[in-house]
């Protein structure tokens, strides 16, 4: 017997794994399980599947639909919503916690509060800073939240709002359990509602090894019907091309930001000859030690897997943010120099492998309201040496540049592509120094603006140009530590906040063409590339659609038997 065999046995068991667990390798660890305090994928795609909200976005259209509110209605002035909720909506039974009661108002209230008053018992547990609540203005656009009876919840605005349903449809809208809430305050332990979750949604969390391992488990009491998955393992694999092997070898049934070589390698065959020593049982999953599967027959000692890509087109970007706050960045000439410096289409070719394009604008081409007209900055070093003289800033100085420490939809290998950053600013005389943190501190820290440089990027969560605009670029969300550039304009705030009060699209649109012009004007980003978002999965994985925005779903996910 191995030493691996042994050592596998007493970490997770003899029982041999859930044909019906789904394992999906993913890139990074999240900051937490509750999505009212994060902003980043991992942390999203980790906790999604364990909340619900008010609303939904339909998984193929990203229409509004349903979710904990059945009906909703609006008052004449747009200033007055009123929910009427599902009954009968059971929360989740785990070994730390079983609720009394189902859901009902007093959750919606305690889960909205929290974000809203800062006199509220939970508003600091956490760090108080809830950036997509306060980015989006939530704060100062939400009056009141009314109790009307316990299926029943009125929100008062100050302003009409033609986003704010969308935005209950968003992971930071997700409806935590106030009982929950009350017995940890009791017992001294309101720290654990962000790291030992209780929802509604069809998961339910299990257990989380940091930064390896965590697991949910099937809600068999699920409103809407229980998941045809038993369970989900998200086993934490930063490095891409590990993920893939693992994925290669069934270890894992999917994987997050497979490299653009591996998507091309899978493009090219619809099948993969591995070796053939019988699939192994998967470390990650409990009991991982169990039968292995058989090799396939003959002498030839390979077996064949088939693999696919779900996936395409989303409505993301990567940039470069620019800290307007720090030394030369002040200076709008500098800014405007990087741009210039940096060779977007060299790292198309070396990092994207033909699956982005280069990015004018905040946001893609195919979100409506997109600024055609605006003209932007090819790559010329010899225009960057001007701007840099011209702004006095022609003999060099030396910056930090954070690069990404996980692959993201946008950005699969920050670190290569902070080398090639590094080399073209070098060629216009800045000096560049590359720094980089685990993820949940790279956040963290950018949050507080002590960055000169930083690749970043952006999913959009509900498909509205909004949400690329006011939680990134608003003065807003600076203080919500979400706007990395500390770029602040009372004229494209004054465009995007009159925006958001017409219900007029059209209208809407040539508000938010100006904001671009305002942006593309000041830079304070390298708008670098948008990408072609793809999941990599065994065949077997059926069910999966990938949505327009957000977070991954693995509620209609099933394993097809074999």
């Amino acid at each position: 017997m191995s030493k691996y065999f042994l050592l596998v046995c007493l970490i997770f068991g003899f029982k041999s794994f859930s044909a019906k667990t789904l394992v999906y390798c993913a890139e990074g660890s999240p900051s937490f399980f509750n999505p009212q305090l994060a902003s980043d994928g991992p942390s999203f795609d980790m906790s999604q599947g364990l909340y619900d909200r008010l609303l939904s976005f339909d998984l193929k259209t990203g229409a509004l639909k349903p979710g904990l509110a059945l009906s909703w209605s609006l008052s004449k002035n747009k200033l007055s919503y009123t929910f009427k909720l599902r009954k009968k909506v059971a929360f989740h039974h785990t070994s730390y916690f079983t609720p009394s009661r189902d859901f009902n108002a007093d959750d919606v209230l305690f889960s909205f509060e929290r974000q809203l008053k800062s006199k509220h018992p939970y508003h600091k547990v956490g760090g108080g800073a809830y950036p997509y609540f306060n980015s989006m203005g939530l704060k100062k656009l939400i009056k009141s939240i009314n109790k009307v009876d316990d299926y029943t919840v009125r929100f008062q605005l100050h302003s009409p709002d033609s986003t704010f349903l969308s935005a209950l449809a968003m992971e930071f809208s997700s409806i935590l359990s106030k009982e929950y809430a009350d017995y940890l305050l009791k017992n001294k332990k309101p720290k654990d509602l962000d790291f030992l979750p209780i929802g509604t949604g069809p998961f339910v969390f299990k257990s989380y090894t940091k930064d390896s391992v965590l697991r949910w488990q099937s809600h068999k009491n699920y409103f809407l019907g229980a998941p045809a998955l038993n369970g989900v393992v998200f086993a934490i694999v930063p490095d891409s091309h590990v993920r893939f092997q693992k994925l290669k070898t069934g270890e894992c049934d999917m994987m997050s930001q497979p490299s653009p070589l591996d998507m091309q390698l899978i493009q090219k065959s619809a099948k993969l000859d591995l070796p053939g020593l019988g699939q192994k049982a998967r470390p990650f999953e409990k009991g991982g030690a169990g039968k292995a599967l058989p090799s396939a027959k003959g002498n030839s000692g390979y077996k064949k897997l088939e693999l696919k890509l779900v996936g395409g087109k989303r409505y993301n970007i990567a940039y470069l943010a620019m800290n307007v706050e720090k030394g030369p960045l002040k200076n709008r000439k500098v800014r405007r120099a990087i741009h210039h410096a940096l060779n977007r289409e060299l790292y198309i070719k070396a990092i994207y492998h033909g699956f982005a394009e280069v990015a004018k604008n905040p946001y893609p081409s195919n979100l409506w309201s997109y600024n055609k007209a605006i003209k932007d900055y090819k790559y010329s070093p010899k225009k960057a040496k001007e701007l840099l003289k011209q702004a006095g800033s022609d003999k060099g100085f030396k910056l930090s540049l954070w690069t990404l420490p996980i692959a993201r939809p946008y950005n699969p290998n920050g670190k290569k592509m902070g080398e090639l950053m590094q080399a073209d600013l070098a060629k216009v005389g800045i000096k560049v120094k590359l720094k980089t943190y685990d993820w949940p501190t790279y956040i963290s820290r950018a949050g507080k603006g002590e960055h000169d440089l930083i690749q970043m990027g952006w999913t959009s969560d509900n498909g509205d140009p909004d949400n690329f605009l006011r939680p990134l670029l608003s003065s807003g969300a600076v203080d919500s530590g979400v706007n990395l550039a500390r770029w602040r304009s009372p004229t494209f705030d004054n465009l995007i906040m009159r925006a958001i009060k017409v219900w007029d699209q059209k209208q809407r649109a040539l508000l938010y063409k100006k904001a671009q012009k305002i942006f593309k004007t000041e830079v304070p980003w390298v708008t670098l590339v948008h990408t072609y978002d793809y999941l990599a999965m065994s065949n077997k994985v059926k069910g999966y659609i990938q949505r327009p925005f957000g977070s991954k779903s693995f509620y209609p996910v099933y394993l097809e038997k074999k």
